[in-house]
């Protein structure tokens, strides 16, 4: 109990002079913990340049591919630039929950601070109140029950699928009754049903109906399959397929394999390489996108702050975008192809 006197000490008192980057980029900051009712404030976040010391930060990760290789990349990226050791450890599946608690056990019996990216929304809340008693623990990229996090920079999964709604309502305007197939993922993913819960919302008294809605698991045959199944169900009664990026690319071959590109769009509720492609190919309208590798930045930047006593901002999640072909080639956008062309990296200093 030590280690929360001591951070309390030393957030009351005055804060350090601290170096930062002068590049500073668009965020919104909760007061209190995710999901407590309170809105965010728009605000910018300046990133570390240098921390006092070589502080040991373990992170331990549900997996390392999709989303989390730009997280890494981040997280790595801002090691490297403030001087920090960085070990990495990853899961090899959201379903590994036991392979993650070992992990993070591990780390901290060896870590100054942990940087957790979770793969349960709740299943581990109290195992990670059990370890931030000794070690403080940041979270990255999934949103959790508070469970012991002193700090969070993860994604607001209901405001990106709320913009992602507005972005839709906004571009149907004015425009005939649009019906939509939906494939969002798995549905026993609390980050997707609140994305799911944002969307719903934000279509609301829109001329777009979602006519029918398959949820199935990440890969790449089930999204396939579920696809095909929603398709022939439908066919030739919608005009819009909304998508998670790996049903939103199978989607694309549906469409150019059938000769739709006149009558169906596409729209992806995440963003990776291919999706970015896609878009400035103009084969997929628009998709949401969080940037993964700024949620990698803020988190390490939040655990060098908490251990030396600096001033923080506790509950952060970049800026979400629409994605399309008007800022698809926005450098804004560059950390995608860097990190899909760079060789991921579990370990720095």
């Amino acid at each position: 109990m030590k280690y929360f006197s001591k951070l309390s000490a030393l957030f009351i008192a005055s804060i350090f002079s601290l170096n930062v980057n002068a590049e500073a980029f668009p965020v919104e900051v909760w007061n209190t913990p995710f999901g407590s009712g309170n809105l965010p404030v728009s605000t910018k976040y300046d990133l570390l340049d240098r921390a006092n010391k070589p502080h040991k930060i373990c992170v331990s990760l549900p997996e390392a591919g999709g989303n989390w290789r730009y997280v890494t990349y981040g997280l790595v990226q801002q090691a490297k630039k403030t001087g920090v050791k960085l070990r990495i450890y990853s899961a090899g599946g959201y379903k590994n929950i036991d392979i993650q608690k070992s992990h993070i056990k591990k780390c901290s019996l060896n870590s100054d601070i942990i940087i957790v990216g979770s793969a349960s929304y709740n299943l581990l809340t109290y195992y990670y109140r059990d370890i931030s008693l000794y070690t403080p623990l940041v979270s990255v990229g999934n949103d959790t029950l508070q469970g012991g996090f002193f700090a969070k920079s993860v994604t607001s999964n209901e405001l990106m699928g709320t913009e992602l709604g507005r972005y839709l309502k906004y571009y149907y305007e004015n425009k005939p009754k649009i019906k939509a197939i939906f494939l969002p993922g798995p549905k026993s993913n609390n980050w997707i049903e609140v994305y799911v819960i944002g969307l719903l919302n934000s279509l609301k008294k829109s001329n777009i109906e979602i006519i029918d809605t398959l949820y199935a698991d990440l890969t790449v045959d089930a999204q396939r399959k579920a696809l095909q199944n929603l398709s022939y169900k439908n066919a030739g009664k919608f005009d819009l397929i909304i998508a998670n990026s790996i049903a939103g690319m199978e989607a694309v071959e549906y469409v150019y394999r059938n000769k739709l590109q006149e009558k169906v769009k596409i729209v992806t509720t995440a963003t990776s390489r291919d999706v970015l492609k896609a878009i400035k190919d103009k084969k997929i309208l628009a998709s949401s996108f969080d940037y993964p590798m700024r949620q990698g930045q803020i988190a390490l930047d939040q655990a060098i702050r908490i251990l030396e006593g600096a001033k923080l901002l506790r509950f952060v999640s970049p800026h979400n975008s629409i994605i399309n072909t008007e800022n698809a080639h926005s450098d804004s956008l560059s950390e995608i192809e860097d990190a899909a062309r760079t060789k991921t990296e579990f370990r720095v200093n």
